[in-house]
């Protein structure tokens, strides 16, 4: 069974379409990447996964579970899946253990002494323990990107979800982003990444699904997506990526 099934999944506003019959499965301990132009609807689709924004049409199943069903608990769908934001979205005032240490007191209701045991494990994992005292601040943007990422993982979801992770980091912290998520693919960590950097892309992911003006135009192995050569939209698109990256 899919941990993440997606069916006929549509968004609009007005007669604008944003997202049009998105289908696709996520398996445990898969990772698959989201690529396209921009405005082809990447976060939106991120956004109704997370039921940040309702869809106005289809279906998400969690788990086997339907979480677009009348009546969703939409705080305990979103306890389960974890969220990455693109401008890491850090408690400026806390420090990198309090940051993750806030959600599994607040929504997990554990003991400060069992959220600061978790918190510290998550620190670790992403090589930032030795950061735990220190404010967003003084550190790194691919510091605060792994902090953002110990805190989603903090809350043990099912899944985790990742917006644009690398845009805002040069290519060696992008590296470094890149090594991590490899090493939650190791430990079965389930992923569904969106990106534009399509080096990032090759490296993490099993397959990646292209969008365009909100419609699925492939999911492939990155190989087979990069020497796509029959949709000219899929071919000017990395072709840009290449020319952007040279």
């Amino acid at each position: 069974m899919p941990l993440l099934e997606v069916k006929n999944l549509r968004l609009g506003y007005g007669d604008k379409v944003v997202l049009n019959d998105i289908s696709f499965t996520l398996y445990r301990g898969e990772v698959k990447v989201v690529m396209g132009p921009s405005g082809c609807g990447k976060t939106s689709l991120l956004r109704c996964l997370n039921l940040l924004v309702k869809p106005t049409g289809g279906q998400i199943f969690l788990n086997g579970q339907e979480i677009t069903a009348p009546n969703t608990h939409e705080r305990a769908v979103r306890r389960q899946i974890g969220f990455v934001f693109q401008q890491f979205g850090l408690f400026r005032h806390l420090d990198a253990l309090h940051n993750v240490m806030l959600a599994p007191v607040k929504l997990l209701k554990l003991s400060r002494k069992e959220a600061q045991e978790r918190a510290r494990h998550e620190l670790s994992r992403v090589d930032m323990l030795e950061h735990a005292e220190k404010y967003p601040a003084q550190l790194s943007g691919g510091q605060q990107q792994r902090i953002a990422i110990a805190r989603a993982l903090a809350m043990d979801p099912k899944l985790i979800l990742f917006d644009e992770p690398t845009s805002a980091l040069d290519p060696e912290l992008s590296r470094e982003i890149s090594i991590i998520i490899n090493r939650l693919f190791l430990d079965d960590v389930s992923m569904l990444c969106v990106t534009h950097d399509a080096h990032f892309a090759k490296y993490v992911c099993d397959k990646i699904i292209f969008l365009d003006q909100g419609n699925i135009l492939a999911e492939q192995q990155p190989e087979q997506l990069y020497a796509q050569q029959e949709d000219e939209r899929i071919r000017r698109f990395f072709r840009m990526a290449r020319e952007g990256g040279s």
